[in-house]
């Protein structure tokens, strides 16, 4: 029953914008979209301004490192660590805690 509530993805649209009607919904979902082209045209602009062949970006803590320094490149590459972690373990049965409650 959590995959239900907690599934993402375009299957689980249809359940989701009845839970919270069709206008406000479709609103959701088009801002969404935008968010998340601009997001990825600002990460395509970084890559393509800040790419050399001696310095190559090849993850998210390499733009970091050349945008805000050293410090920078750990913090990302940590945060990445923990979302890869999260997005891989997020069924139930794998988590060490229940979803539903």
């Amino acid at each position: 029953m959590a995959s239900l509530y907690y599934s993402l993805g375009p299957f689980n649209a249809g359940y989701a914008v009845a839970s919270v009607g069709l206008l406000p919904g479709i609103t959701l979902y088009i801002l969404f979209g935008i968010f998340a082209f601009l997001g990825g045209f600002l990460l395509w602009r970084l890559f393509l301004h800040l790419d050399s062949v001696r310095y190559p970006i090849r993850m998210y803590g390499d733009i970091g490192q050349r945008v805000y320094g050293t410090w920078c490149r750990h913090l990302f590459s940590l945060l990445q660590s923990i979302q890869l972690v999260l997005n891989v373990g997020k069924s139930s049965s794998s988590l060490p805690f229940t979803l539903e409650g």
